[in-house]
């Protein structure tokens, strides 16, 4: 009886850490890191993938509303890339391209009351509607004498020019799926993600002086 105890004992001990915990070997964790990996570089893939086709479309739509305006024999030509006050073109141009981008941000019903959208939403390329805008806002601002055209009808939409230009900021670029859509939340996601890690808080050090206001 007693040799059985002791026959019995090492065997239990063993199953029972045979039964325990598996620990991950080295080549299985790299096969799981590749995995991880090449999910990562699917994602950036088919992301990229969708930045170009937004791209691509607002880039070709910028084109055709400049061609839109142009005699048959100049419709061929690319737009300005250089505005000029005194090219009549130039500036019916710059309005049609900051008045369909306001209307854009005006009915973007996806993300409707969010401060924060993706910039995919935009008519036109970014860059392209801001230069618009300060083009506009720059003759506004300007000698009513230096423009040909209706110096007093920009004047008195200089503030919604302004307000327009402020909003682009707010177009992100980042996929619409990524962007909450409800309003709370399109605020907190943005907030961590830029504004926080922008102004990170400072923690203090053995040493250093900190001053509490009354």
């Amino acid at each position: 009886m007693t040799v059985r105890r002791v026959w019995y004992a090492p065997v239990w001990a063993v199953r029972k850490f045979r039964s325990g915990p598996r620990y991950v070997s080295i080549g299985e964790r790299q096969l799981l890191a590749n995995m991880h990996g090449e999910s990562i570089r699917r994602e950036l893939t088919s992301r990229a993938v969708a930045a170009n086709e937004y791209g691509e479309r607002q880039r070709l739509a910028y084109i055709n509303l400049w061609a839109l305006g142009q005699p048959v024999d100049r419709a061929a030509t690319a737009p300005p890339e250089d505005f000029d006050l005194n090219v009549p073109e130039h500036v019916t141009f710059a309005l049609a391209v900051a008045g369909e981008y306001d209307a854009a941000r005006e009915s973007s019903a996806a993300f409707v009351d969010c401060l924060y959208r993706p910039v995919s939403d935009l008519p036109y390329p970014q860059a392209e509607i801001r230069r618009c805008c300060e083009f506009l806002i720059a003759i506004a601002d300007g000698d009513a004498a230096t423009f040909g055209g209706d110096h007093e009808l920009l004047v008195k939409e200089r503030d919604a020019l302004g307000f327009a230009l402020f909003s682009l900021d707010h177009f992100l670029d980042l996929p619409a799926s990524d962007i909450p859509r409800q309003k709370l939340q399109n605020l907190a996601y943005v907030n961590q993600r830029y504004v926080d890690r922008a102004n990170p808080t400072a923690t203090p050090k053995p040493g250093d002086v900190v001053l509490i206001g009354g």
